[in-house]
């Protein structure tokens, strides 16, 4: 309320009251005139405009009291909206989050996933790897264990078809021999299985015989064994070293040098067959120590490891004892005129130009020379 309604009030009243005190005075005493209405109309007409007024500002106070809870109510309404907004984007923004949050969860679920399938997938392939490594190394034993069988099963049969009489062993020129060992009535006891040809170990002897004090090695133990060590013995001196994989051909051979009392000239190995990788392939060949063979070579005699159903089973002969051989140092290989054995003599001239072949002598015999340098004409005539 302002300060002039105030006073208006006041002013209004005051009149109101000394009008009706008039009013009362002259009524009282008789004396009512036209003034006395006028002043009691006009504390009327002050009163209703009072009332009135009175009346308007209480609408006034009533309509902004009615405002002021509309407002109040608008702003708690306005709240709960922003309140129930913020509550809606904060749930779907969670919703939001975990749905992302579960899709993120769930590729790298799958990540880890593949990660351990490939690394299954390449110990899978790993193992498999090594199972098929085993397998080929299986499958070479069992090869070489077949061909080992095999050439037993050949030595029998050779043994049953070829086999000497009363345990003599006999040769087309056993006179030569004979005559080369300076024992006319010497006889060795024969072995069942593959032995040297008498060409290939009489052109041995000769080669030997050659030589002041000679180291012949020999490939393959046989009777030739012990007649190399004859052979020696008349001479004078050397030595033969004898390498076999074959424990009773080892055994055997042995017994015959301890009956002819060459156990100091003739040494017999007992070497196993190891698989020897070339250029031409895989082949077996002895597992030569490398105390068997000291100094170099003189003559080589080379009649096995035999091998039935191998291909070239002699090429890696010239490339184990390459080391061990020197100018002028002669080789001869047993059954020349066989195909396979002539198709690693062709080998080895073709990849060794130190070697030459001496053609001038029996082909069922082949004599070699490391060096170009002229063999003895006793092994030409062999």
């Amino acid at each position: 309320m302002t300060k002039f309604r105030q006073k208006y009030y006041y002013t209004a009243g005051l009149a109101i009251l000394v009008a009706l005190v008039a009013a009362g005075s002259a009524i009282s005493k008789g004396e009512a005139s036209a003034v006395t209405l006028l002043a009691l109309t006009l504390a009327v007409l002050a009163a209703l405009i009072a009332w009135s007024d009175r009346r308007t500002q209480n609408g006034f106070k009533r309509r902004a009291r009615d405002h002021g809870i509309i407002r109040r109510e608008s702003a708690v309404q306005l709240a709960e909206i922003r309140k129930s907004t913020s509550t809606a984007l904060t749930e779907h923004g969670s919703q939001v989050r975990d749905s992302v949050d579960s899709t993120v969860s769930s590729l790298r679920a799958e990540v880890r996933g593949l990660r351990v399938s490939h690394q299954l997938q390449v110990q899978a392939i790993s193992r498999i790897g090594s199972a098929v490594e085993r397998s080929q190394a299986d499958i070479s034993e069992l090869l070489h264990r077949v061909e080992s069988l095999a050439s037993v099963m050949a030595d029998r049969d050779a043994s049953r078809e070829t086999a000497p009489e009363p345990g003599l062993f006999r040769f087309q020129t056993t006179p030569d021999v004979l005559q080369s060992v300076d024992a006319p009535g010497a006889m060795v006891p024969g072995l069942a299985g593959s032995e040297a040809s008498p060409k290939s170990l009489l052109a041995t002897i000769r080669a030997a015989r050659a030589l002041a004090s000679p180291l012949v090695v020999e490939c393959g133990a046989s009777s030739s064994t012990a007649w190399l060590g004859l052979a020696l013995r008349a001479h004078g001196g050397g030595r033969v070293v004898t390498l076999e994989h074959r424990t009773d051909r080892v055994d055997g051979v042995r017994g015959l040098l301890r009956d002819q009392q060459l156990d100091a000239l003739v040494d017999v190995v007992h070497v196993p067959l190891r698989e020897v990788r070339t250029a031409r392939g895989a082949f077996h060949w002895y597992d030569i120590p490398a105390e068997a063979i000291s100094g170099d070579v003189d003559v080589v005699l080379i009649h096995g490891p035999t091998h039935p159903y191998a291909v070239a089973p002699l090429y890696p002969a010239l490339a184990e004892l390459k080391s061990h051989l020197s100018t002028g140092t002669v080789i001869i290989v047993n059954h020349a005129d066989d195909e396979q054995v002539r198709q690693t003599l062709e080998l080895w001239l073709a990849e060794d130009p130190r070697l030459e072949r001496d053609t001038s002598g029996d082909l069922e015999v082949a004599v070699l020379r490391v060096g170009g340098l002229d063999v003895a004409e006793e092994v030409k005539r062999a």
